[in-house]
């Protein structure tokens, strides 16, 4: 349009992949109780818009604008005749397992735990001897979730009903999947200099904060470091370093805004889903074109010196380093878990491009 002022380019795409290797489960007994099988198969469908448009096109100024965005939808058509597959990141070892889930006729990356139901209070228990019992009525976490559970406990959903919470109770809390992705790049040039910045986006998708979930448990993990978060948790002792008697440790833990974290194992639930939304800005260069009356004289074309920043800023409500981690790559069916991950560096660079 307009001369080419802008560019305006629409993809649309439907794309089948078949014979996907999957982890299945064996119907006989060999000695051996999965196999890996070419059994898998996925359908991604996407509308993906570029828009290229010159703001401004003058001798001594210009202004050019480059935008994209995709949205994609993709649906597991075959899990070789399951209909449904936990899968396992593996962070936790054995502790936590079937934390994904693939399930037919729905995405993939979807996140498979329990939903955070705040803590147990004071109020939830009878008190006699020293010994807190649940007061009747109240859902118990099983023993094999939270251990002892008391005062301060965390508390998890019971979504069936039945009093107690146990596998049954596990739901899909997050999906990695994002809504949108998209990227944006402005470019100026004002007399002999240019400044040109990069940003992308993406708009949705859940992280998998595994970090949270270890840095807040302790117990049989008497020896781990504890994050920040634990400041404000729930405590049983009281001012004089003893332990608290009910009526102490309701006064004390009146503004706690998190569960104790003497846990008996580590648990997959909701408060480690975080939304992994950002604005990142990914370089932004400035440049000086020396003029050309300057540069016939040394017999040469063009000088230009620039310098140039990478990852310099990042825009998200994520708490962990960085909302773009996904770090058990061993199966693309567990995406966006972060776990120890390092935090990317931001870089900066000095050059001269020369054409003789």
């Amino acid at each position: 349009f307009l001369r080419n002022r802008f560019l305006l380019t629409l993809d649309v795409y439907r794309n089948t992949t078949e014979d996907l290797l999957l982890q299945t489960k064996l119907p006989y007994s060999s000695g051996y109780t999965y196999m890996m099988q070419n059994v898998g198969s996925t359908e991604n469908k996407g509308v993906e818009l570029s828009l290229n448009v010159g703001v401004v096109n003058r001798k001594n100024f210009k202004f050019d604008v480059d935008f994209n965005i995709a949205f994609t939808d993709t649906k597991i058509k075959s899990l070789g005749g399951a209909d449904k597959m936990e899968m396992s990141s593996g962070w936790a070892g054995s502790e936590i397992t079937g934390d994904y889930i693939l399930e037919v006729g729905e995405s993939v990356g979807r996140m498979y735990g329990y939903e955070t139901d705040g803590w147990y209070t004071v109020d939830d228990f009878e008190y006699e001897d020293g010994t807190y019992t649940l007061k009747e009525g109240i859902v118990s976490d099983a023993t094999l979730l939270a251990g002892n559970i008391r005062p301060g406990s965390l508390r998890l959903k019971d979504q069936n009903g039945d009093g107690t919470i146990d596998e049954s109770d596990k739901v899909v809390i997050g999906n990695a999947l994002p809504k949108h992705t998209g990227g944006l790049q402005l470019k100026f040039q004002l007399w002999n200099f240019d400044l040109a910045a990069y940003f992308y986006w993406k708009y949705g998708g859940d992280v998998y904060n595994a970090n949270k979930i270890e840095n807040t448990t302790t117990n049989k993990y008497s020896y781990r470091n504890m994050s920040a978060d634990v400041e404000g948790c729930w405590t049983y002792l009281n001012g004089e370093g003893g332990i608290a008697s009910p009526e102490e440790m309701a006064q004390i833990n009146a503004n706690a805004t998190m569960w104790s974290p003497i846990m008996a194992r580590y648990v997959f639930h909701s408060w480690a889903v975080e939304d992994g939304s950002f604005l990142r800005l990914q370089q932004l260069t400035l440049g000086y074109t020396l003029p050309s009356k300057w540069t016939e004289k040394i017999k040469l074309s063009k000088v230009r010196v620039y310098a140039s920043a990478n990852n310099l800023f990042c825009w998200t409500k994520y708490s962990g380093f960085d909302p773009e981690v996904s770090v058990r790559r061993a199966t693309s069916a567990t995406p966006s878990v972060d776990y120890s991950a390092y935090p990317r560096s931001t870089a900066f660079a000095f050059g001269l491009d020369v054409d003789f």
